[in-house]
């Protein structure tokens, strides 16, 4: 199989998180993968997108199948010539968005990083084929670094009082000093272009190794946020409320969320059962096993095999 990796160079080079990126690397080690887009040494910003794969063909040959990002900044996608094209969802409670990301390039296959929204996609948007993948992380950065626990309680990530009502608690109890005598840290979002996204992932992936107990937050809308991916494969503890799911996905993530939080607890409930974890003897062994939960099922070569399996089906389709 030959897949079109379409994606301006410079989301390719400065996007966060690196996700895509890291599961098209995976790809490319058992399919063969092309690299277009804006900006992409050989690829004309000006020509339509059949054009460019006339010019470039030489480069690898035709492709069975194209995955887009930003679609939008493409043209000629009404053209009957071109492979079926797959694009991949994070956000998907932003409709309006998602649904010109899907009709614009007339996608046949939609990868949903989110469960809980896949239903409500599939009604949307009938003779598209939704499928749900979770994330996969890169192990080569999201791992064990046998750094010292010297953080007690850690906070990463974007906050937003409406979107992340449960980290926005979590941040205010910290920054009251409510968790005293505990050590706890607010690492601030990066943003979501940034020079080093690479040298960024590596340093956030340290500091995850070196907390005991990760606050997250499954967002207003429910789902299985990365990061819950992301700590556990550092391991360490994640802690957050509990995400919405499909039910025969109810016990898939049995590892990755070890301590949780309902959004509704007031702030002494919260703090007490924090520190209640933090005192318990098997707190390391509850990390270890969430790490080898995720090492074991959710690396980008996971997420790369299951993403190549609904491509195929997809063309077997056609």
């Amino acid at each position: 199989m030959r897949i079109l990796f379409l994606c301006s160079d410079t989301y390719r080079k400065r996007k966060v998180p690196r996700t895509r990126f890291d599961a098209v690397d995976a790809m490319s080690k058992t399919i063969d993968v092309i690299h277009g887009g804006c900006g992409v040494l050989g690829w004309h910003d000006s020509n339509t997108i059949y054009n460019n794969l006339i010019h470039n063909t030489g480069r690898g040959g035709w492709p069975d199948a194209i995955l887009v990002y930003k679609p939008e900044d493409y043209h000629g996608w009404d053209d009957p010539c071109l492979p079926p094209v797959v694009t991949t969802f994070n956000d998907a409670w932003a409709t309006e968005q998602r649904t010109k990301d899907i009709r614009l390039p007339r996608a046949k296959l939609v990868i949903m990083h989110h469960a809980n929204e896949v239903e409500a996609w599939r009604t949307r948007c009938p003779d598209v084929r939704f499928v749900h993948i979770p994330y996969g992380i890169n192990p080569e950065i999201f791992k064990d670094y046998g750094l010292e626990k010297d953080i007690d309680i850690l906070l990463t990530g974007a906050i937003d009082n409406d979107i992340y009502p449960l980290r926005a608690q979590f941040r205010r109890l910290i920054q009251d000093g409510a968790f005293a005598p505990y050590h706890a840290v607010m690492r601030p979002h990066p943003g979501y272009r940034i020079d080093s996204p690479h040298d960024e992932a590596v340093d956030y992936a340290r500091m995850l190794n070196r907390a005991k107990i990760c606050l997250a937050d499954t967002s207003k809308y429910g789902y299985v946020p990365e990061k819950f991916m992301e700590i556990a494969a550092c391991r360490s503890v994640v802690c957050s409320n509990m995400p919405e799911m499909p039910s025969h996905l109810v016990g898939t993530y049995e590892y990755t969320l070890p301590v949780c939080i309902p959004r509704e607890w007031p702030d002494d409930l919260v703090v007490s059962a924090i520190g209640q974890y933090l005192r318990r003897a098997n707190l390391d062994d509850m990390a270890h096993k969430s790490m080898e939960y995720i090492h074991g099922n959710h690396t980008s070569a996971h997420y790369a095999r299951r993403f190549i399996a609904a491509v195929e089906e997809m063309l077997a389709a056609e």
